[in-house]
């Protein structure tokens, strides 16, 4: 479980005001959570840049073939983010002589790419399912 740290408004206006602990505190805040701030950051890049077609919303072929049509995009752009930083880090821990890190490296890699491909089987699986109840 996470560790919360609370204190008045005073202390933050008080603790804020040393430049200095405050860079310390940014600085680790950033690091504690780098990974969500890189993926706000790569869904405001992929949206602000106009990857996703906005026309799909509009086609008359209803919100399944429009959504599946962006999470087909997504999953391209996720696959290589996936080669890319599952390449680097199985790279970086086999030079370090980390083999077994390296092969877990790669297998968590693996089975999150095919989590991404299963996700709209397995839930058109359950939609068959509860249609025919």
């Amino acid at each position: 479980m996470a560790r919360i740290e609370s204190m008045s408004f005073s202390q933050f206006l008080n603790y804020s005001c040393e430049a200095s602990k405050l860079k310390d505190v940014l600085i680790s805040h950033l690091k504690r959570h780098k990974v969500v701030y890189r993926v706000v950051g790569v869904t405001i890049i992929i949206f602000a840049s106009g990857i996703i077609d906005p026309t799909l919303y509009a086609s008359g072929t209803g919100i399944d073939a429009g959504g599946l049509k962006i999470y087909h995009k997504l999953v391209n752009l996720g696959k290589w983010v996936i080669v890319i930083k599952g390449g680097w880090d199985t790279i970086q821990n086999t030079i370090k002589g980390d083999f077994d890190h390296a092969k877990k490296s790669f297998l968590q890699y693996l089975i999150i790419y095919i989590i991404l491909l299963a996700l709209p089987w397995s839930l058109d699986q359950i939609d068959s399912v509860f249609k025919s109840i």
